[in-house]
């Protein structure tokens, strides 16, 4: 198992009208070169955990940082940052980081 000593969170910032699927995600990230979603964990709106890429590999989400780094994404859309994430969202990726914090 790799060391692991960081999370990072990101948020992908997608449009109102359209919540991005994890296959969405994943082909973003092929037209980007990447073989797989970069992010190990994508958290969705409605607060469902998906695995997009296996812990034991490094990622491809914080350039310097992916070798001893987990990825976190959850979807948020653009408007007001006190609008842009739900809940539901937020409760997961903490249950995220608490569960790989044990």
């Amino acid at each position: 198992m790799r060391k692991i000593d960081m999370i990072v969170i990101h948020c992908t910032a997608t449009r109102a009208d359209r919540p991005l699927s994890p296959a969405e995600l994943t082909k973003m990230h092929r037209k980007r070169g990447f073989k797989c979603c970069g992010y190990h964990y994508f958290v969705r709106t409605d607060g469902e955990i998906c695995t997009m890429r296996p812990v034991e590999r490094a990622g491809a989400h914080a350039r310097g940082y992916n070798e001893h780094s987990i990825g976190i994404a959850y979807d948020a859309i653009v408007t007001p940052v006190s609008e842009a994430v739900t809940n539901t969202a937020i409760a997961s990726v903490l249950f995220i980081i608490a569960w790989d914090a044990v």
